[in-house]
């Protein structure tokens, strides 16, 4: 029965299984379908992380991208903390990967290549980078005559 759900294309719902197991059925409903992806929404980011690591030891091979809560209120006068957004931004761009971005949501850059530093300024800009004199945390960027820290 369970094989044959999980061969199944669409949505399906498991519910009521225990920590671990859910993993091993979560696993095996990704193994071996190459470009399957699978979404599970847990009840806090401690419970995911542990769903995370479950995954993981059942099927070493299937990546698990964790995409956490935001740790303040929205419309809160408290920013969200830089390490948070910068994780969801970088879950975000990997689910976007086997799709164009259209609208230069990614840069990559390499060692010894070159780019006028208006681009890259305004790639950051547009992609909610924060302009600072000293860079402090993930998300900051400082731009020191023709280098950018």
């Amino acid at each position: 029965m369970l094989k044959k759900l999980l061969s199944t294309e669409g949505r399906f719902l498991i519910s009521g299984a225990p920590e671990g197991r859910d993993a091993m059925i979560l696993g095996d409903g990704v193994y071996g379908s190459p470009g399957k992806l699978m979404l599970h929404v847990a009840r806090d980011d401690a419970r995911a992380a542990r769903l995370a690591d479950a995954v993981k030891f059942f099927h070493p091979e299937i990546e698990c991208l964790q995409f956490p809560a935001w740790d303040c209120l929205p419309y809160d006068r408290v920013s969200p903390n830089g390490a948070i957004v910068s994780q969801r931004m970088e879950v975000l761009s990997r689910l976007a990967e086997p799709k164009p971005t259209g609208a230069g949501g990614r840069l990559e850059l390499t060692r010894g290549g070159r780019m006028p530093l208006d681009d890259l300024v305004g790639f950051l800009e547009r992609n909610g980078y924060l302009r600072s004199g000293t860079v402090s945390e993930p998300g900051d960027y400082a731009p020191r005559g023709g280098l950018v820290d």
